[in-house]
């Protein structure tokens, strides 16, 4: 059997083990998470990573996701005309096996850092009208802000 490792007073991740609570095949601590929720932690699960706070990493993160996926109201499924304007433009200037990438990002047209956000994209171009497009005013400039409006579709 191998040696016993006390753990004791040592940090993993938000966890910091406060004692040994069994004495089985599986030894178990007791660990204060940064948020102050005591667990009951495998010393392997601890030791490996696997385990790394009382599962509020992983209710933050869902929550973190959820605000995402809903931001604004343009949800993942039944995605909005809006951010499908967004995923579609930055597809034709990212995906060398986008049939329009010859005509944007082949040419070297490029979407902004700041695009790179859904989030930041609403903020500067709002809501997409029914029946319009993003355009860009420079034909041969990248889609940022200051070069791009919704057009009629068909317009340009």
């Amino acid at each position: 059997m191998p040696a016993f490792r006390n753990l004791t007073g040592q940090r993993f991740s938000c966890l910091i083990v406060l004692h040994r609570i069994t004495n089985s095949d599986r030894v178990r601590w007791l660990c204060r998470c940064d948020c102050g929720e005591c667990v009951k932690v495998q010393a392997g699960h601890l030791q490996s990573g696997h385990t790394r706070s009382c599962g509020c990493l992983k209710r933050e993160k869902a929550k973190i996701q959820g605000e995402a996926s809903l931001l604004h109201g343009h949800a993942q499924e039944g995605r909005s005309p809006t951010y499908e304007s967004w995923r579609a433009m930055k597809e034709r200037c990212t995906y060398s096996s986008h049939p329009l990438y010859h005509r944007y990002g082949g040419r070297g047209v490029k979407v902004c850092d700041s695009w790179a956000s859904f989030a930041n994209f609403l903020a500067d171009m709002g809501e997409r009208p029914e029946g319009y497009t993003i355009s860009r005013l420079n034909h041969d400039g990248d889609y940022e802000p200051s070069n791009c409006e919704w057009a009629p579709k068909g317009s340009h």
